[in-house]
């Protein structure tokens, strides 16, 4: 890697697979720390379970150095905190957004499926694999707001994959849900306030600096000057002294 600092990238559910779907989501992000002289390590998944997806992502990070940072959407968290485990001087600081707690989904995520449609609740427990397949699911399950627009929920599916049941069943659904050990290290995370799935988020048992952002849970990928503004503050407290 070339001189300057490292920043992991961790994708979250239905757009984890492909690096060009992964680099849309975090294209806010890439083009901030790219300008600020960053190296960007971009995650994808393999794998049909949450442990798969983990020995992916550790594959990929055996040239991270240590004191690197990461920037985790969604349940991207729970796969940099299993990383955090096995490697616990890798990340400096941890950024979240959108980030899942340490147990996974709130009840109130299965509670919004279940409403959503019951086929793919159903799938979801029971199932091998759930695509998204309506632009009403797609604000539901990944937006989290069913006000949002149908033209924006096609557009996102058209870039989603199915996702395996059983990394679904471990993020989400209660006795299959795996609690991962917290981050070692501080961490900032941007929760907007209409996100349905940090419904009152506490990160207990981390060093974490919670800020109340607008925006829902497509926050991240969506368009506007906001987004940017908050990534810019990210990248500055990532660069901050302790």
């Amino acid at each position: 890697m070339s001189k300057g600092k490292t920043v992991v990238l961790f994708p979250g559910l239905w757009g984890n697979r492909h690096l060009n779907t992964v680099k849309w989501i975090f294209r806010h992000v890439i083009t901030i720390f790219e300008r600020r002289g960053w190296n960007i390590v971009i995650l994808t998944y393999r794998g049909d379970t949450l442990k798969e997806h983990i020995k992916r992502a550790d594959a990929l990070i055996q040239r991270v150095p240590k004191g690197s940072f990461a920037i985790c959407h969604s349940s991207g968290a729970q796969v940099a905190r299993a990383i955090c485990k096995m490697h616990p001087q890798l990340f400096n600081k941890v950024g979240l957004i959108s980030g899942t707690e340490r147990g996974g989904m709130h009840q109130s995520v299965l509670k919004q499926a279940l409403r959503a449609s019951f086929r793919k609740f159903f799938m979801m427990i029971f199932g091998s694999s759930v695509r998204l397949d309506t632009p009403e699911e797609i604000s539901a399950f990944i937006i989290g707001n069913t006000s949002t627009t149908a033209k924006f929920a096609r557009g996102l599916g058209k870039r989603m994959h199915q996702e395996s049941g059983s990394v679904l069943r471990a993020l989400m659904v209660p006795l299959f849900r795996a609690r991962q050990n917290p981050f070692p290290c501080k961490g900032l995370a941007l929760v907007p306030e209409k996100d349905f799935f940090l419904p009152s988020p506490a990160y207990e048992g981390e060093d974490m600096e919670i800020k109340i952002v607008t925006g829902d849970h497509s926050l991240l990928f969506g368009e506007g000057r906001r987004v940017r503004t908050y990534i810019e503050r990210l990248e500055v407290w990532f660069s901050k002294e302790d």
